[in-house]
């Protein structure tokens, strides 16, 4: 599954590099993973080679935490995957009866490869065989990925019904536990630091 991201900033923000005096940015973060190494990236480069502009990283809990924020001028930029624009805008699935028409795109940043990552020695090559499996469910922390979960399944036409569940709130708690054994298999970015965690641990 590909994912672009996206840098979000609201209408009247957007040409903050045309500013006359020296002003300081926020731009929302999860706590961890592609996300965070990203955000702290662009918060390197924007402080280091726009003149007048600092940007701080702010992190919060996840994407759909920080869209409203966003949204309502209170923090000035954010980075969201597709998904997540595209239910701020319309008002469906995660920001199902809101109104984030606040939000703009300010730039494509890049394409996440996303995917279930199971271990070597598991045999599991295909995603029919996660069936019966252990596989993290919850994720009030990171609603997006009860959604990727399910698509996972659904491509091998499996529900969370064929699955064993095992409740977690958010990415972090997941990704450890799949590296523990807790859980057979999770979704992890291509390239991510928690990628390169869990191939020196299991």
């Amino acid at each position: 599954m590909k994912y672009i991201n996206f840098a979000l900033a609201t209408a009247a923000g957007v040409a903050f590099a045309s500013a006359a005096s020296a002003q300081t940015f926020a731009i929302g973060s999860t706590k961890a993973g592609a996300v965070s190494q990203i955000t702290a990236t662009i918060s390197k480069a924007v402080s280091e080679h726009a003149p007048g502009v600092q940007m701080r990283k702010q992190t919060m809990g996840g994407t759909q935490q920080y869209i409203p924020v966003v949204n309502a001028g209170e923090l000035g930029f954010g980075i969201s995957n597709i998904s997540q624009y595209y239910m701020a805008q319309t008002g469906t699935g995660l920001s199902k009866g809101k109104n984030y028409k606040n939000l703009r795109l300010m730039t494509t940043m890049m394409k996440f490869i996303v995917s279930p990552v199971v271990p070597l020695k598991s045999g599991i090559t295909k995603v029919s065989q996660l069936k019966g499996t252990r596989m993290p469910t919850g994720f009030k922390g990171a609603p997006l990925f009860v959604h990727i979960f399910g698509g996972s399944l659904a491509t091998a036409d499996l529900t969370v019904k064929d699955i064993e569940s095992v409740p977690m709130v958010g990415l972090v708690q997941h990704w450890r536990a799949f590296m523990a054994g807790k859980i057979d298999w999770a979704i992890a970015a291509a390239g991510s630091g928690f990628v390169k965690q869990m191939n020196a641990k299991i």
